[in-house]
């Protein structure tokens, strides 16, 4: 038998695996991926999509409200920005609008679905929390979102006093995007961490 010309023949566990493989990789292309507003504010070592999202979920594994599913809110904290995965990135900034970021997220998570996880049921899991997710469609995604700009912020202080710069603009764009209670808590004691360092450099 050639095997440069016969086509490779799989078993369903092994399609399945192999796919699953592929995804993997995929995913690894978010740990290399810096997020682009560090990037454009000239932040040295920019923390990757990876980054954002691992603490995102940990973040929603210990604040989960009483009436929120636990479970729901680590998994669209994992899943919200895998499409950047084959997108990139993409920020307000960019001069991509709203709906075109939409498509092409939307385009992204579909070619996961039908080409990397077409073998399972995953692919379409992963699809439907990102539509939950991108179009506001639960209370979980409501407060992910929100979880989301909070994350952001404890990244723009930790940026600002390790390598003394201002990032007020991340602040004041992102600060009223915010309205849970228990949120609104951390993002209070955040602003007050950060109004006491920057008394101590004056």
């Amino acid at each position: 038998m050639n095997s440069d010309t016969e086509p490779l023949c799989f078993t369903e566990n092994e399609a399945s695996s192999s796919n699953l493989l592929e995804f993997l990789l995929l995913c690894g292309k978010l740990k290399e991926t810096k997020r682009k507003g560090w990037v454009d504010h000239h932040i040295r070592y920019p923390e990757s999509v990876s980054d954002h999202m691992y603490r995102m979920a940990l973040f929603c594994f210990c604040s989960c409200p009483n009436h929120l599913n636990r479970d729901k809110l680590v998994k669209l904290a994992l899943v919200h920005d895998l499409g950047e995965s084959l997108v990139g990135d993409i920020t307000p900034h960019d001069g991509i609008s709203p709906e075109e970021k939409n498509r092409k997220e939307a385009e992204a998570f579909r070619k996961i679905r039908d080409e990397y996880l077409s073998s399972c049921t995953v692919g379409q899991e992963l699809y439907d929390l990102w539509n939950e997710y991108e179009n506001n469609l639960s209370e979980e995604a409501k407060f992910v979102k929100q979880v989301d700009k909070l994350e952001m912020l404890i990244q723009a202080f930790e940026y600002e006093r390790d390598q003394h710069m201002d990032l007020s603009d991340f602040f004041m764009s992102s600060s009223h995007c915010i309205h849970n209670d228990k949120l609104l808590g951390i993002l209070k004691l955040l602003q007050a961490r950060r109004g006491e360092w920057r008394r101590s450099i004056r």
